[in-house]
């Protein structure tokens, strides 16, 4: 039920230098995610193709990436309970409604995931 954010990092090892990177983030949940390169920020990746291109070349070495995936305030304002699941990340007047009181221990609590849910994937420049 956390609204805020979940941050990764990775390593990227050049052994050569490149023209820029192309970094793919096709399995993810969340609202946005910003983008740091070696602590600067470089980009948000929101819609399909869900990728981000750094056209800055990056030299032979160690090189940090940052993905933060910011969430919503689904999960800590709700709705909670649905008269129908939700498909997506959407909700609307209706949802609010339910005519079946239900249990407060969180068990049929409905809220969604967030965070990277696959690898993410990186195509070099040349």
């Amino acid at each position: 039920m956390y609204p805020g954010s979940v941050r990764y990092e990775a390593q990227l090892i050049l052994s050569q230098p490149v023209s820029g990177l192309t970094l793919q983030t096709p399995e993810w949940a969340g609202s946005v995610i910003n983008v740091r390169l070696d602590g600067c920020a470089v980009g948000h990746i929101a819609f399909p193709p869900y990728e981000l291109e750094v056209n800055e070349p990056l030299d032979a070495g160690a090189h940090t990436v940052e993905f933060e995936v910011v969430g919503t305030l689904k999960n800590l304002l709700g709705p909670h309970f649905c008269r129908q699941p939700l498909r997506n990340r959407w909700s609307g007047p209706n949802a609010w409604q339910d005519p079946v009181p239900h249990p407060m221990d969180g068990a049929d609590y409905e809220i969604l995931p967030y965070g990277l849910l696959g690898p993410v994937r990186v195509r070099y420049g040349e």
